[in-house]
């Protein structure tokens, strides 16, 4: 193969070829023919030195390049360069074509160096490429292979073009006659440096010509001029004017030192950092990082020529790994004084139309504002009347305030929403109305509508002028009414839903109760009546007592106590009520292996709300469960602190479970999942409201996650503080109950009805009753009959003649022996926190809610009468 890297050396390959071509005539014609073209080519050469600009030099190359394609009998000469600063690829600037060859230099203009890197490298040795065969080349340099052989190229010489001792192009022939001596071929390799050469030179003159006509133009517009080296910190006046204060300071050769002089001598005093800084010289690199130019202002004293005003220029000047700035000092006496003129002219009249707006909006029945059309809305001007209504003495104080833009006034939650609705406004119209709330002086918030009109000044600026007025109080009152609309919906709501789940167990206790009436003879059907009546009043009571529960929650009227229990055992009371009803459904439940075995069963709360939590949950899931379904339940314990626990509750069950919509929801009272559930499952849709407000007293949560047909999973976390001591551990067997047997009671009642069941249950205990139909009677019993007659007073509170809070009053202040100590017991259906308060005032000792619980009443009696010799 021949594909040769040569230094300038062509002899013994011309020689190689004139030995294998001696016996080959010599033509005399070809000989002239070559002597022509090559003094042609010497004559170029020596012309080009003397081209004025770019364009000779470019028609000098490109005659050149055809003498050189003559001389060397090649179809094609050219010239490729650097495309860019950045080296990255080759364009072909130069070509020349023999007759009949295409040219290529439209197809050439940004080649990859990585499609040449061969030839590259060898041009950067300053070694020329020779190419006797193409196909020679095709293994070792596929890339140039490539590139070469679609333009029908067999052979080819380049040589490289430098300038500066720097590789800038190489010049190129295809398909020369390679039957040359060595002169010629030296010659040829010569043209390439002198190209290079004579059009650095030519740039070189270019930039000079440019540089002196800058400096001629500083020379006229800049008082002083330097060149700093800012290697070396060492500066040259370029030129200074005598009535420059520069030249008080040039004897000092470190530029900083002289800086530092001048800034102390001349420059203002607000200035002197400032000069000392920006012209620094590390400052100066540090800009010329990013920049090749910058400027800045400072003032000094007058100079001998009343200037004052200075700007510095300061251009950077690298070159060959020397750095350099060029620094000009003008004048802006001028300029300073027309902007201080136009500023002061442009304040009177901003000062006057001030004065005319003031007027003008002093008359509109609101605040006036004038924005600028950017994205905060900055305030260009604001009315006294705007400021006073947000509690701001002065426009000025408003606007100091505010930051001067609408943005820091709106209210958050207002402020996307309400500049929305301008848009969507102004897309219409060039006007707007928006109601949004601003913040006022003293932190609070002030409803405001804002009628904004959108202007175009004739230069184009768009303003946004805007009345604003006062809507706090309207929008306060809508809001109050529209609020109290909306509770008394809610009140109606709840009214409707209590009407409909009161009547269904009342219609089937009236119904039942009419049945047994008909068919008194039916014992089996009586039985079975009263049965279902019996359920039916107690789904009835536990509607209403999950009604006051809530509400008591709501209203903050239920204390949660703050006492120590055993988790362990709360936990076995919650298994055993939730196993019998998980039996009565056909439910299988699953309890913790060990609920003993937990690392703090000693805890501070209120342990009877934490069993209503478990329990409401744990009855959910066997209530909304299928049949033959499974609860499963887990309890574990993580330790938070020193003194405090989470308990964390898991109920899985395989229930009905509950839509994505419906757990939305499912924390609102009388909430389930549909219509049907009340009448399927008995349920009050009350359950997951105490148990959320429960938790959020305590500090819980609840997660539920839910798919409908497939089950539920519940999640609640509970924190609570560890006991110090061991909390004692009930006994799990009932105390033995005392006999009530010859116990005498004064029952209060008016209802005639009431007044027989309360007798009834009392006298099945074996008590004496004596009856009074209002609370006149009760007192007059009590105090005709002697001391220590009655064990205890059961008083229902609303009676005629004298209701119950009257007749306790009366009885403990009748001034007989035994009125003070005599136990009163309210019987009452207010069940409201504030109706025990009452009582207590009142003298009583306890209260019982209606309908009353048998074994609560018995064992309210036993707990008065204890210790009392009532057994006749």
């Amino acid at each position: 193969m021949r594909f040769l890297f040569q230094n300038i050396d062509w002899g013994q390959a011309a020689n190689n070829y004139k030995l294998g071509k001696s016996d080959m005539k010599e033509n005399r014609d070809d000989i002239k023919s070559q002597l022509y073209y090559m003094d042609e080519i010497l004559h170029k050469i020596s012309s080009m030195s003397q081209a004025e600009n770019e364009k000779q030099l470019d028609n000098m190359t490109l005659s050149m390049l055809k003498s050189i394609g003559k001389y060397t009998a090649a179809d094609r000469a050219y010239v490729f360069e650097w495309s860019s600063e950045k080296k990255e690829s080759f364009k072909n600037t130069f070509e020349w074509c023999a007759a009949g060859i295409e040219p290529q230099i439209q197809n050439l203009q940004e080649v990859p160096v990585c499609l040449m890197q061969n030839w590259v490298e060898t041009f950067i040795q300053k070694k020329n490429i020779i190419i006797y065969d193409l196909e020679e080349i095709a293994k070792e340099t596929p890339q140039e292979y490539e590139i070469l052989k679609p333009q029908n190229i067999h052979s080819l010489i380049a040589m490289p073009i430098y300038t500066n001792h720097k590789f800038i192009g190489f010049i190129g022939l295809d398909n020369p006659n390679l039957n040359q001596d060595r002169m010629s071929m030296n010659l040829l390799s010569d043209v390439g440096c002198h190209l290079g050469s004579v059009r650095e030179n030519l740039r070189m003159m270019k930039e000079l010509m440019i540089k002196n006509r800058i400096l001629s133009g500083l020379s006229r517009d800049y008082t002083t001029a330097f060149v700093l080296n800012l290697d070396t910190d060492e500066y040259e006046f370029v030129f200074n004017q005598k009535t420059n204060h520069a030249q008080k300071h040039e004897e000092l050769r470190a530029f900083s030192d002289y800086v530092d002089a001048y800034a102390s001598t001349f420059a203002l005093p607000e200035f002197r950092d400032v000069m000392r800084r920006e012209l620094d010289r590390n400052e100066i690199k540090k800009h010329f990082e990013t920049e090749d130019e910058y400027h800045f202002s400072f003032e000094t004293s007058p100079n001998a020529a009343g200037l004052s005003c200075f700007q510095a220029h300061i251009v950077k000047e690298y070159e060959e790994g020397s750095h350099f700035a060029f620094l000009g000092f003008r004048s802006i006496d001028e300029i300073v004084q027309k902007e201080r003129f136009y500023k002061d002219s442009l304040q009177k009249v901003n000062q006057a139309l001030k004065h005319q707006l003031d007027m003008i909006t002093s008359a509109l029945p609101g605040g006036v504002k004038i924005s600028n059309d950017d994205p905060e809305y900055s305030f260009k001007y604001v009315s006294e009347h705007f400021a006073q209504m947000l509690g701001y003495d002065t426009p000025e104080e408003l606007m100091e305030a505010s930051g001067g833009t609408i943005v820091d006034l709106a209210h958050p939650d207002d402020l996307e929403q309400g500049i929305a609705q301008a848009l969507e406004q102004y897309s219409k119209a060039d006007h707007y109305e928006i109601t949004y709330r601003m913040r006022c002086k003293n932190g609070s918030w002030k409803y405001i509508e804002d009628r904004g009109h959108k202007i175009r000044k004739p230069d184009g600026v768009i303003e946004h002028w805007n009345l604003i007025l006062d809507k706090n109080e309207l929008v306060e009152k809508t809001i109050a009414l529209e609020s109290e609309k909306k509770a008394n919906q809610s009140k109606s709501d709840f009214l409707s839903r209590m009407s409909h789940d009161m009547r269904t167990p009342l219609n089937g206790i009236i119904g039942l109760m009419d049945i047994c009436m008909k068919h008194p003879e039916d014992r089996i059907l009586v039985d079975s009546s009263r049965l279902k009546a019996r359920v039916a009043a107690d789904h009835l009571l536990s509607l209403i007592n999950d009604t006051l529960e809530l509400s008591k929650l709501e209203n903050e009227e239920v204390k949660l106590a703050k006492e120590d229990f055993y988790l362990p055992e709360l936990l076995h009371e919650v298994e055993t009520i939730a196993q019998m009803r998980a039996d009565e459904e056909c439910i299988t439940i699953h309890f913790m292996d060990a609920p003993y075995s937990i690392p703090y069963p000693n805890l501070i709360g209120s342990s009877l709300h934490v069993k209503q939590i478990f329990l409401n949950l744990i009855t959910n899931s066997i209530k909304y469960n299928h049949k033959n379904g499974t609860v499963d339940c887990y309890l574990k314990e993580e330790k938070e602190s020193d003194e405090r626990v989470l308990v964390d509750v898991t109920i899985k069950d395989t229930g009905i479970g509950m839509s994505e919509d419906f757990l939305k929801n499912i924390f609102r009272p009388f909430v389930q999942a549909d219509q049907g559930a009340r009448s399927q499952y008995k349920g009050t849709g009350l359950g997951m409201a105490i148990v959320k407000e429960l938790l959020d007293r305590m500090g819980g949560t609840i997660q539920i996650d839910s798919v409908e047909n497939q089950g539920t999973t519940i999640h609640v976390v509970i924190p609570f503080e560890i006991a110090e001591e061991p909390a004692a551990v009930q006994e799990m067997s009932e105390l033995p109950k005392e006999n009530l047997s010859g116990c005498r009671i004064l029952l209060a009642e008016d209802n005639e009805l009431n007044r027989e069941i309360a007798a009834f249950l009392l006298k099945d205990e074996g008590i004496s009753v004596t009856e009074a139909e209002d609370g006149q009677q009760a007192v007059e019993c009590f105090l005709k009959m002697p001391e220590g007659y009655y064990d205890a007073v059961l008083m229902d509170i609303m009676m005629p003649v004298m209701d119950g809070y009257q007749a306790a009053r009366a009885i403990r202040g009748s001034g007989k022996k035994d009125a003070e100590m005599i136990p009163i017991v309210a019987i009452t259906a207010n069940a409201f926190a504030e109706d025990k308060r009452k009582t207590m005032e009142a003298g009583m000792d306890a209260h019982l809610s209606k309908p009353l619980n048998v074994q609560e009443l018995m064992d309210t009696i036993r707990k008065f009468c204890a210790g009392k010799q009532i057994c006749q």
